[in-house]
């Protein structure tokens, strides 16, 4: 049963008959089928709306959680930052989510698998990096990284990214991992590069942060 919808929706893929497609890949996700099956006609939902000119805005129904989980955390391995960017910035969806404010799998992830820092090293960098950034840490991706050796404010100093700490910052990332990075292109101190951060800011909300003033007079 699980290849028939497969197979057909594949087929009319091929042909460009995408809502039809569409509609029969959708029956798939719902018919009793092994995680890995349901994953196979999940993914082709995604090269779907990937390729379709408005391919977004086309899946209108709500996608399975941990599909959505699993297909990105796999973007993010491969370095797939288009497709990130449209199935998290790209507009459409369940949300109805206008180009830039959304796409169809916000909401509707967890992300907390996902290494801030295998983004922060790519090379080169998505198109729309700091919002891919932004909308990764709203959706679990750990703003603080996984251990002592995966601490993103420290790479986005290492690599002279301030608006990057910013954006970490903001997203109240500790500012102890300054104390991680490297001097940066500057030759920086670490307390000459959390007054350069802390000003960038605007308004100084760095500077107004309990943890932030101990961590200036420690160093």
């Amino acid at each position: 049963m699980f290849q028939s919808f497969y197979r057909l929706g594949s087929a009319l893929m091929a042909l460009k008959h995408y809502d039809r497609a569409l509609e029969i890949l959708k029956d798939g996700l719902n018919i009793k089928a092994t995680d890995e099956e349901k994953y196979d006609i999940f993914k082709k939902i995604m090269e779907l709306a990937f390729n379709a000119g408005d391919g977004p805005t086309k899946v209108t129904f709500e996608l399975p959680h941990g599909c959505l989980s699993r297909y990105l955390k796999e973007c993010v391995e491969k370095h797939y930052w288009k497709s990130l960017e449209v199935f998290l910035l790209g507009g459409g969806g369940h949300g109805s989510y206008a180009k830039g404010e959304g796409g169809i799998a916000t909401g509707n992830c967890d992300l907390k698998e996902i290494s801030l820092c295998d983004v922060i090293k790519s090379n080169p960098k998505p198109s729309m990096y700091y919002e891919l950034i932004s909308v990764l840490i709203d959706h679990g991706a750990l703003v603080n990284g996984h251990n002592e050796q995966d601490i993103p404010l420290a790479y986005a100093v290492n690599y002279d990214d301030h608006d990057l700490a910013v954006v970490l910052l903001k997203k109240n990332a500790n500012p102890q991992g300054l104390l991680r990075s490297k001097s940066g292109k500057h030759d920086d101190t670490p307390v000459h590069t959390a007054f350069r951060i802390g000003l960038s800011l605007g308004n100084q909300p760095f500077f107004k942060s309990d943890k932030s003033l101990i961590l200036l007079c420690s160093l």
